[in-house]
């Protein structure tokens, strides 16, 4: 019986690998009657993997799935199903057949390739179709913005530095009515605000 815990060892195979496969036992493990394939409809297989939603493996299926969108015109649903979203039919929610994750509140400059790798950049859908220089840059680029993000209301730029213990943590909104300083918990006796061009 198939369970995790002694799940075959992962596996991606192609739609041609499968029809001329004339060993299946080579890519499936002993006891398979857990798996079913409509090998026409299957662009790739994940066996032993983490695919979710293998109705929404097709790019056109993905597509259809958003009749009733009514998120923003930008991005387009082709370049949302293009990155692997299906529309979950709830407010303005999409989720990657692959990973599961789950993406939200788009923006009309939003990119679903780059919400993508924020939300789950080890997915194997994004990993097969971007390449890993580009992934890891976005992601990369991401935690270096964070770094100057406000840690309380995590929207504005830290701009204020806290004396005596020199933090710089928190954006001047946040910052005026503390009188400890969120990282070290010191008391701040001045505050000085940081500009940065």
């Amino acid at each position: 019986m198939y369970s995790p815990k002694n799940s075959p060892p992962f596996k991606i195979i192609t739609l041609e690998q499968l029809k001329k496969s004339i060993n299946a036992s080579e890519f499936f493990p002993q006891d398979a009657s857990f798996f079913t394939v409509h090998i026409d409809s299957v662009r790739y297989l994940h066996c032993g993997s983490d695919l979710k939603f293998i109705a929404y493996s097709n790019l056109s299926d993905r597509i259809n799935s958003f009749t009733n969108w009514f998120g923003p015109e930008t991005p387009s649903v082709k370049d949302i199903a293009r990155a692997g979203f299906y529309y979950t039919g709830n407010s303005d929610i999409c989720c990657c057949f692959t990973c599961g994750t789950q993406c939200n509140q788009w923006k009309p400059d939003a990119n679903p390739w780059k919400e993508h790798i924020l939300s789950f950049p080890t997915c194997n859908f994004l990993r097969k179709n971007q390449p890993l220089e580009y992934i890891n840059l976005v992601h990369e680029n991401y935690l270096l913005a964070q770094q100057f993000i406000c840690c309380e209301c995590k929207n504005n730029p830290k701009d204020i530095v806290f004396y005596p213990c020199g933090h710089l943590v928190c954006c001047k909104d946040c910052g005026k009515n503390l009188t400890t300083c969120p990282a070290c918990n010191t008391a701040i006796t001045e505050k000085f605000y940081a500009h940065f061009d």
